[in-house]
């Protein structure tokens, strides 16, 4: 009885040990780029990427699988240094039977953000990678190597850390698990900076090695070691960035890696040394003055490495067909994804009737329409633009007639209501009580109205007056008119 006594003790700090880790999990801040890596189907990934931000933003996972049919997903993270890539890859492993493993370079000498402490990062760094591996030993092995020893607990209960955030807790902190990602990891910048360096400080010649740092050495052979005991090629990546180009040191920099990689017999791919011959502009292909890629110059590199692990590694290879489905399936809704967002920066910026109703047909919205005094005069200028989104009633010489419209772009569903006489409709969708009325000129009056939840948002002018939802939040997404009685250029008027 005694002996079993003394078991509570440690049965009992076990408990609460796992009690902290599982509230602290419900603190931490989901980085759903990242976690939603445990989602994917067991042992389907060809590649893993791994690296900084430049790796982050630099390789798109989709490219990769459109272009080459190989399977991927990157775990870059913002700052990573090179021993919490070796924890990663050891975490994947966990999953996933890769053939390839492409390493980013960059941070294998870069110690701008080793300011506190000589070999660890700064804790957002760290906080941004550590946070987001599911816990067990690998976790706890890489707080070891990746804080000072005084840090630890930090790491291993964030509730400490996070505990101010039982305010802001949504649904998915309580998830365990997460979606599958689309995107899988990877994260695109649009933005574009112009980055004309490389023309006035010209093209370095890589002159001497310079020392890299010591850590970072060990932590690459240890990456090595581990793809060569999993029979894994590794590859050794840099992507387009003018401070490789134009810097002596960083020039100087990327021939010390690239003799460490050729020691211990890596393949290394640096774009930097055969940009132009792939079409690569410094003007239009960079996200910010930090070597950052954008959209456009993200698909380029992609593409290229695509090729290049294609040619190399995956000339004879045959993906699984329940894999191969899963990927088309989430390929196709990342092409929506992207074609929403590239409605959406254009479709605000539309002047005309036409150009906007050609982007909103790619986005998931409601269009409301009513008609005031006549909405016909310049029905020749709109009416192929209205059957290309599925509206084909007949106003053509019918002067002064009501219009109400009702399209669905997520459904596909459309009601046209047409009459010589005021026109009411009333219907519910979700939490929108939606009231519409025309009078197109009789002797009713002129009047347009669509009001939702009781709020008037219909401009009430001549023409056809539109009102937009956003059908994922259930939100007015815009409210304009447009005068197809009188305005040939169908400008739109908000």
């Amino acid at each position: 009885m005694k002996e079993y006594k003394f078991l509570k003790i440690p049965a009992f700090l076990i408990a609460v040990t796992c009690l902290f880790v599982l509230v602290s999990n419900v603190f931490n801040p989901k980085r759903p780029r990242i976690t939603a890596f445990y989602e994917e189907p067991k042992n389907s990934l060809d590649v893993i990427l791994l690296g900084s931000s430049y790796m982050a933003n630099g390789i798109n996972p989709n490219v990769l699988w459109e272009h080459n049919k190989i399977t991927s997903y990157n775990l870059g993270v913002g700052s990573q240094p090179i021993w919490i890539s070796y924890f990663f890859l050891k975490e994947a492993l966990k999953y996933q039977t890769p053939k390839v493993v492409v390493l980013e370079a960059y941070y294998l000498h870069d110690l701008k953000n080793y300011k506190k402490y000589d070999n660890y990062a700064l804790e957002a760094t760290n906080r941004r990678s550590l946070d987001q591996l599911n816990f067990s030993l690998n976790k706890i092995q890489a707080i070891q190597a990746s804080v000072p020893t005084e840090e630890f607990w930090d790491y291993f209960f964030t509730i400490n850390k996070y505990h101010d955030r039982w305010k802001n807790l949504l649904q998915k902190d309580f998830q365990i698990n997460n979606e599958l990602s689309v995107y899988k990891g990877f994260s695109k910048v649009n933005r574009t900076f112009v980055d004309t360096r490389i023309e006035k400080y010209g093209v370095k010649i890589e002159n001497k090695p310079k020392a890299l740092h010591p850590k970072s050495v060990d932590y690459f052979k240890k990456i090595v070691a581990l793809c060569r005991e999993h029979n894994i090629q590794l590859v050794l990546l840099k992507t387009p960035m003018s401070q490789f180009v134009y810097s002596q040191d960083h020039a100087d920099t990327m021939m010390a890696i690239k003799e460490l990689a050729n020691e211990n017999d890596v393949d290394v791919l640096d774009f930097n040394s055969f940009y132009r011959n792939i079409g690569f502009d410094f003007k239009k292909h960079m996200s910010d003055q930090g070597g950052h890629l954008n959209g456009e110059g993200t698909k380029i590199v992609s593409k290229i490495l695509g090729d290049s692990l294609e040619m190399n590694y995956f000339q004879n290879k045959r993906t699984k067909i329940g894999v191969t489905e899963i990927w088309n399936d989430t390929f196709s809704k990342y092409k929506k994804l992207e074609n929403a967002k590239w409605a959406v920066a254009r479709i605000k910026k539309s002047k005309t009737l036409p150009e906007y109703l050609n982007y909103a047909k790619s986005l998931d919205l409601l269009v409301l329409i009513s008609v005031l005094d006549d909405g016909s005069g310049q029905y020749r200028n709109y009416h192929k633009t209205f059957s290309e989104i599925g509206l084909t009633s007949e106003l053509n010489k019918k002067f002064r007639w009501s219009y109400l419209a009702i399209k669905n772009n997520k459904t596909g569903y459309v009601k046209e209501i047409v009459d010589s006489v005021a026109i009411n409709h009333t219907f519910h969708m979700g939490k929108l009580d939606i009231s519409m009325l025309s009078i197109g000129g009789n002797k009713a009056g002129n009047r347009s109205s669509i009001k939702i939840n009781g709020k008037e948002y219909s401009k009430n002018k001549r023409g056809h007056n539109f009102v937009i939802v956003n059908l994922k939040d259930e939100t007015v997404f815009d409210a304009f008119n447009v005068d197809t009685h009188g305005d040939n250029k169908l400008i739109i008027k908000r």
